[in-house]
């Protein structure tokens, strides 16, 4: 299967994240066989640089050339109060990937709310701009809006909150590092292994 890591963000989330990803790379390949996982970054460059709009479509693309099975964008989440904390998984509105997409996010945050992280569920957002040929709105989330328009699964996984104190530790050592991606890859792989129905191109 292949599965798809990285992030966006301030320069601390995006090399947070780029860590937890290539962790979750390293995990999923060394305990599963059959299992090819594509970073859309090894460094803290973009795809299309200085476009942050076709930089993410750009991230979508690369799964769908490759024929990946799922999109996993990884995140950190904040808040202006920094009391908010725990783990939450943004998927598409869009009947033809929501009922997956749910099912892989709920995996992936059972997981994680087994570490000790709150589970704040999954989030799906309307675009307040962009609308369909119907007049529906789309999804907010260019990760998932664009894993709609192409049917595949795409998710957004906002691990923990970077600014709580709480969550801070588990992204705080290397070892919380490993320990967050191995949550994070049996939660995916679950998914893989017991619920994922692959569509036929």
């Amino acid at each position: 299967r292949r599965a798809r890591g990285g992030g966006v963000g301030g320069r601390g989330e995006a090399k947070v994240n780029l860590r937890g990803a290539s962790r979750i790379r390293d995990y999923l390949t060394s305990h599963y066989d059959n299992v090819e996982v594509l970073l859309t970054r090894e460094d803290n460059t973009e795809l299309v640089a200085g476009d942050k709009g076709a930089d993410l479509r750009a991230r979508v693309m690369l799964g769908v050339d490759n024929n990946a099975d799922i999109v996993v964008s990884l995140h950190l989440n904040a808040s202006e109060n920094h009391k908010q904390r725990g783990s939450m998984v943004c998927i598409s509105k869009q009947p033809n990937i929501t009922e997956q997409s749910k099912k892989l996010a709920d995996c992936i945050l059972s997981r994680l709310e087994s570490l000790g992280l709150k589970n704040n569920g999954t989030l799906k957002r309307n675009s307040g701009d962009t609308f369909d040929e119907n007049g529906e709105p789309v999804d907010y989330y260019a990760i998932c809006r664009h894993g709609a328009y192409n049917d595949l699964i795409a998710i957004i996984v906002e691990s923990c909150f970077i600014d709580n104190e709480t969550d801070a530790k588990f992204i705080s050592t290397s070892e919380a590092l490993d320990t967050l991606a191995e949550a994070e890859s049996k939660g995916i792989m679950e998914f893989l292994t017991k619920y994922y129905v692959k569509k036929e191109k």
